[in-house]
Formats: C-alpha cells, structure tokens, sequence
C-alpha cells in the first residue's frame, strides 16, 4: 500500500489465507533499490477525465 492511494473493503464469508514473510536477507540487493527508486509515486486522480 502506498500513501493516498485508494482501498475499498468488501466483506466477506468463509476465507482461507496464508501470508509469506520475506525479509531482506532472502531478496536480490538490487531489487531493494527499486521501492526507493519509485517512491515517492505520483497519485493518479480518480475523475471523470480518467475513465473517459
């Protein structure tokens, strides 16, 4: 998630889920630069012009 981006929550019945936890040791040192590199993102606006 990133700041202003927009989320919508939906409720929902009987869901399965699992979770992988991935630290920094287990990643490419170069893929760590990536998140800097795009952050902070420009948000899109969500309007009419958009969709068009």
């Amino acid at each position: 998630m990133h700041p202003d981006q927009v989320h919508r929550i939906i409720g929902v019945d009987s869901v399965r889920g699992c979770a992988w936890v991935i630290t920094n040791d287990n990643l490419n040192p170069d893929y760590l630069k990536l998140p800097e590199d795009i952050s902070p993102a420009t948000p899109i606006p969500l309007n009419q012009e958009t969709f068009a």
